[in-house]
């Protein structure tokens, strides 16, 4: 049998993308991004996270702030399903 493993409780500070323009330039330098598509709609718009590779958060994508001091992108979905709210 395999072994398995429970994740460590960690409580992290997290923001997600919204379509708000000024959430959109307030999150990316949170999270020290660059925010991309400025010709576009901003429901289009999207943040691109640079750590050892990139990847881009999107409209209701969760961004991260890891334990590890870096950030990192959640699918909506991913991020309800693994994480609660600790306290506002």
């Amino acid at each position: 049998m395999m072994p398995t493993y429970k994740r460590k409780p960690l409580i992290v500070e997290a923001h997600q993308m919204t379509d708000g323009p000024r959430d959109q330039e307030m999150l990316a330098d949170w999270c020290n991004g660059l925010l991309c598509g400025m010709r576009l709609p901003p429901a289009e718009r999207f943040i691109r996270v640079s750590n050892s590779y990139e990847q881009e958060a999107r409209l209701r994508d969760w961004i991260v702030k890891e334990a590890d001091g870096n950030h990192y992108v959640y699918k909506d979905p991913y991020f309800e399903l693994t994480h609660t709210l600790a306290h506002r």
